[in-house]
């Protein structure tokens, strides 16, 4: 290029360019109220003496998240279960590519802020065609090929902030994205061990049924044989027989309610149901007997939904001083230079450049621009009020997870309780039955409030636990760095 050339394009590019530099978005920026941050979740301390309800596992305040609070039941089962499915989930790679896709728009949001520079070029074959002086006949001339090539450069100088602003709004979208992965990690690690204690409990109750129903078969047998001495009376042995069909029909329901769970269980871990899953028994999960719970205002800042919301209105605010910037002039440099010759490309003689500048000033758009920021603004006031409503969701969760907690322990230790004095009645009652000292009816009886209160304990055990899991999902405990492919059961929270 020649200096000539490069003197004339210097100074609108150094103009530009400052100008691109110093360039400020015009706002309005719009901040975001605070966030309510009560000092308890309830009316107060559950461990307090206040509390309605007294509590088995003690609660402890803390002010960071329970990473991989999974660990705390010292399931290995359920350790595996859950690597398994942060490994395999179709659910959560949508996710992580939902992320990836988020952070790569973002980036190339980001390119606006450089000039485009481009390479182009061409070959011609020419005729050129003469015409004689003076006379009514034309010739044709000598063929000719016409070679160029051409280097192009672009700038928009971003001097009301347009760009700044469309980038801040790509961004905080990507901060949502990263957030809904981290709200997918949560709730399938909640989800899988929601369903694998359902199995457990459902595999725990098939077999505490299928003893119920083998002790009664032996009891009827027994009763049909002091029924051929004249023992009992056939209404004796009828009723037992009424009692063990009844008790065999619940068998296929619970049996199906288990396979249903580890149905579900495939599901979630990313596998079809014909692969085989760890054995997982219900005693083999220990639950935690000290709960950490994270402070209100832990929880507003790390909870994954909390955050996306507010990554939201971040991303709303950026797109109000968007629409606002757009309603400012634009300015625009473009350059070219290259060569373009029928003889020697690169001669200096063939050197071709060219140099434009513009801005544009909207002036009436039919009350489009106006409009836009307008609905951007609505926008803003609307991801403000659903911030609002997740904070408060949040609070609402946490506080029925905690209240939810405490009475299924109460309920469980009276359930275990009750369990255990039937099954001492029952075991009375067999003897003094044997004995000849009460009638039939007495032991039945017996027989029917163990089984009622040994599933129930049984099913108070299973929502005890899944209550603890509800608890820490509603905290938004779990780390997406935290590993979880160590399945010794170790507990390093």
């Amino acid at each position: 290029m020649s200096r000539r050339a490069r003197r004339v394009l210097r100074r609108p590019l150094v103009l530009l360019l400052t100008l691109g530099v110093s360039a400020c978005s015009v706002g309005p920026h719009l901040k975001l109220h605070t966030a309510p941050s009560p000092a308890h979740y309830g009316a107060h301390d559950p461990n307090s003496a206040h509390s309605a309800v007294s509590m088995s596992a003690a609660l402890s305040w803390t002010a960071t998240q329970n990473a991989a609070w999974w660990r705390m039941f010292h399931a290995p089962q359920l350790n595996t279960l859950i690597a398994e499915g942060f490994s395999h989930s179709p659910t959560l790679a949508a996710a992580k590519h939902a992320l990836t896709a988020a952070n790569e728009y973002a980036i190339a949001q980001e390119g606006s802020l450089f000039p485009t520079i481009g390479l182009g070029g061409g070959l011609q074959r020419n005729t050129a065609i003469r015409s004689v002086v003076g006379r009514r006949v034309v010739v044709p001339g000598k063929p000719f090929t016409l070679a160029s090539a051409e280097g192009q450069i672009s700038y928009s100088a971003d001097v009301f902030g347009l760009q700044t602003d469309l980038i801040a709004n790509s961004r905080d979208r990507a901060e949502v994205s990263a957030a809904e992965l981290d709200d997918a990690r949560i709730f399938l690690a909640g989800n899988i061990a929601t369903a694998a204690i359902s199995y457990a409990g459902n595999e725990a109750e098939v077999k505490l049924r299928t003893r119920i129903v083998q002790a009664q078969t032996q009891i009827l047998g027994v009763m049909n044989s002091d029924y051929r001495f004249g023992a009992i009376s056939d209404e004796s042995v009828e009723q037992q027989k009424a009692v063990l069909a009844a008790s065999k029909a619940e068998l296929p329901l619970v049996t199906a309610a288990r396979d249903d769970a580890r149905h579900r269980l495939d599901y979630l871990i990313g596998t079809t149901p014909d692969q085989p899953v760890p054995a997982f028994d219900l005693k083999d999960l220990v639950p935690p007997t000290n709960i950490p719970v994270v402070i209100p205002s832990v929880l507003v800042e790390h909870r994954p939904d909390i955050v996306a919301a507010m990554a939201g209105v971040k991303a709303a605010s950026a797109a109000v001083d968007a629409s606002t910037a757009a309603m400012y002039p634009s300015f625009n440099i473009s350059g070219a230079f290259g060569a373009g010759s029928a003889v020697a490309l690169f001669n200096p003689a063939s050197e071709i450049f060219s140099l434009a500048s513009s801005f544009a000033a909207p002036l009436f758009e039919g009350g489009k621009l106006s409009a836009d920021k307008k609905a951007s603004y609505a926008l803003w006031q609307q991801a403000t009020a659903q911030y609002r409503n997740t904070v408060l969701l949040a609070f609402r969760q946490v506080a029925d997870a905690l209240r939810s907690l405490q009475g299924a322990e109460a309920s469980l230790a009276q359930r275990q309780a009750a369990a255990t004095f039937a099954l001492n009645a029952q075991t009375l009652a067999r003897e003094r039955y044997d004995a000849g000292a009460i009638t039939y009816q007495t032991l039945l009886n017996a027989e029917l409030l163990a089984q009622s209160d040994q599933v129930a304990a049984l099913t108070a055990r299973v929502t005890c636990d899944q209550d603890i899991v509800a608890l820490f999902v509603a905290m938004g405990d779990a780390s997406p760095t935290t590993p979880v492919d160590n399945a010794n059961g170790s507990n390093k929270s």
